[in-house]
């Protein structure tokens, strides 16, 4: 099967075609990045980028039968981005990139 996020769900594709929802992330308060759900190896658990209300950003999990998403791993430097790009998940081993964001400022006089 396949994960998917879209339409404010995370939901599960069979190989049939069948749709089911496995979580509806407004109901739990969490903001889900990009297109980001992916199975285990043993396809028991989907993990996903997410932010929750607290603003606390990074990996959670749930199990692909539904039920309460857990965080698995919380990016708590604002500098980071964990949204960049898509997780992927190895046999006993989560992997992600992480974007640093770093800033200058600019300042100059306008002339009218």
């Amino acid at each position: 099967g396949i994960a998917c996020y879209g339409g404010g769900k995370i939901q599960l594709i069979t190989r049939g075609g069948d749709v089911r929802t496995i979580l509806t992330v407004s109901d739990v308060g969490l903001s889900v990045g990009w297109n980001s759900a992916v199975f285990s190896p043993h396809g028991s658990i989907v993990y996903f980028l997410a932010i929750d209300q607290n603003l606390t950003q990074g990996v959670w999990s749930i199990p692909a039968t539904g039920g309460e998403p857990r965080l698995v791993v919380t990016v708590d430097d604002p500098s980071l981005l964990v949204f960049s790009t898509g997780i992927s998940v190895g046999a006993d081993k989560l992997y992600l990139s992480i974007a640093e964001y770093e800033s200058d400022i600019w300042v100059m006089d306008l002339e009218y």
